[in-house]
């Protein structure tokens, strides 16, 4: 209760801040202040890395930047070393001599990695 009553007038001083001097602070509320401006910085940095999680998740392109194992704020150099790297280790010709489906599946992710890289390339201009 006394947390709460210690907020309450910090509050009540901060709102009046322009009667300054109807409160003074002891190290107690000046440390509940910090607490206070601290958990409210934290909440905005949460709702910032939340709308920047969405802003990615709703790009056209954030499947295919997934696909290649990267985020939109790579270089073109990542781009295409992160190609070149999965399409040596799943392209089709490694699998020639296993079975049917684990071909199929090779073919199947390189042609995903193939689609995603060239989709990245036409939308950056590479």
């Amino acid at each position: 209760m006394q947390i709460l009553n210690r907020i309450s007038k910090i509050f009540k001083a901060n709102i009046n801040q322009s009667d300054s001097g109807s409160y003074s602070f002891n190290n107690e509320d000046e440390e509940l202040k910090r607490i206070i401006d601290e958990l409210n910085s934290e909440k905005v940095n949460n709702k910032e890395r939340n709308q920047n999680r969405e802003n990615y998740s709703s790009s056209p392109l954030s499947k295919y930047y997934n696909i290649l194992g990267l985020s939109p704020n790579s270089t073109i150099d990542d781009i295409k070393n992160n190609y070149k790297k999965l399409m040596k280790e799943y392209h089709p010709d490694r699998f020639a001599k296993f079975d049917d489906n684990t071909r199929k599946n090779a073919e199947r992710k390189s042609q995903e990695i193939n689609e995603a890289y060239t989709k990245i390339r036409k939308e950056r201009g590479f």
